[in-house]
């Protein structure tokens, strides 16, 4: 099956993250965005960003993009389906 490269522009309050970045401890955004991107496609999804943020940054406008081989979500709809499986702190604004 062929897969698509998707990109969502994103925004988050960083309060609670330690950055962007997956670390071994703390909560990142981008552990929280692929968490939920795993329960929607039922395997790993590595998301990958235009730029990081450091501890408690806030985005608004952030530009991501993964790779994924369902197609069962039109990518227009895509921020409405992830904002469902993401915490309020995190919201995909455009898909």
């Amino acid at each position: 099956m062929p897969s698509r490269n998707l990109k969502l522009t994103i925004a988050y309050d960083g309060t609670d993250f330690v950055g962007w970045q997956v670390q071994r401890t703390g909560r990142t955004v981008q552990g929280v965005i692929q968490d939920a991107l795993e329960r929607m496609h039922g395997f790993p999804v590595t998301v990958y960003a235009a730029g990081r943020t450091d501890s408690g940054v806030h985005a608004d406008g952030q530009v991501i993009n993964f790779r994924t081989t369902i197609d069962s979500i039109p990518s227009a709809q895509y921020h409405i389906a992830l904002n469902a499986s993401l915490p309020p702190d995190v919201r995909v604004v455009m898909s």
